[in-house]
Formats: C-alpha cells, structure tokens, sequence
C-alpha cells in the first residue's frame, strides 16, 4: 500500500489494460513520489491516452500543456495535459458546480457557518482561509505559512 492507501500492484494492473487514464487528483503536501511511475506508463498499450487535468505530478510523464499545443507522445502513449478544462465550457461546468455545491451553500445559509464546520467534515476540509488567517494545513504546508485549525479561528473570531 501507498500513501494513498493504494494497492500498487492492482492499479498496475489496471493501468496496463486500460486504453485511456484520466487524472484528477492532486499530490497531498510532501509527497515527491509520482503515483504513476515513467516505467509504469512503458508498460501502458502503445497509443493508448493519459488525460492528466491535474498535471502535477501524480503522473510522472505529464506535464502542463496548451490548447495551442495540447498533445504530446512519451513512453508511446498520447498524453493530454491542458489545464483549468472546465474553463473551456463555462456554462457546463458553471452548472455542473452549482449543482455540486449547493446543497454545502444551502446548509451554510441555513445553519451558519460555525455549525457546519463543526459537523460536515467536508466543508471544514474545503476552507482554506478565514478571517485572514490560513486555517487548512495543506495549504500552510504547502506555502510554508504558519496556519491554525479552523475550529480554533472560529472560536476566536468575533463574527
């Protein structure tokens, strides 16, 4: 098992009968290891396509590209790697977010926010900032900025 908590072998496995492998996801802060390996991507089917929207290192042979030049060949496997694709049909994904954060947006009108940090680990997980302060621990780690715990900037806060 990985940091991720991922069986390796088993998701070998699955990357080498696939035809296309989409990206989503992001390295947790600290991790320098790519999850998908150069060598891992040798082994993929020859024309076979890795979509990395992330592109940050979760796959070792991706790096960013542009709708100018959006595809390259490496390993023999067709990468597309262009960035920020949701930009690209703003009425979709517009939509598509709103549906998706709604009901968080909703619950937070209706309830407050103190109440919901404290009880819906989901959005305690999604606020990075508050009051000024930066209060997720990823993104104080990865920025090498002093941070607290949500919680705490909320009992401190006046608000």
């Amino acid at each position: 098992m990985d940091i991720l908590g991922w069986d390796k072998d088993m998701m070998f496995e699955e990357l080498i009968q696939s035809d296309v492998l989409i990206n989503t996801i992001y390295p947790m802060p600290g991790v320098t290891e790519p999850l998908i390996t150069r060598e891992m991507v040798s082994k993929m089917k020859p024309n076979s396509i890795i979509i990395d929207i992330a592109g940050t290192g979760i796959i070792e042979t991706s790096r960013y590209t542009t709708l100018e030049d959006p595809v390259y060949y490496e390993q023999e496997v067709l990468h597309y790697c262009v960035p920020n694709m949701p930009a690209l049909c703003p009425q979709t994904s517009t939509n598509m977010m709103l549906m998706t954060t709604g009901p968080y947006i909703m619950n937070i009108a209706n309830n407050g926010l103190k109440e919901v940090v404290e009880n819906d680990v989901i959005v305690r997980n999604c606020i990075s900032t508050l009051n000024g302060e930066i209060v997720h621990h990823e993104v104080g780690i990865n920025h090498n900025m002093p941070y607290t715990d949500i919680k705490t900037e909320l009992l401190l806060s006046k608000k």
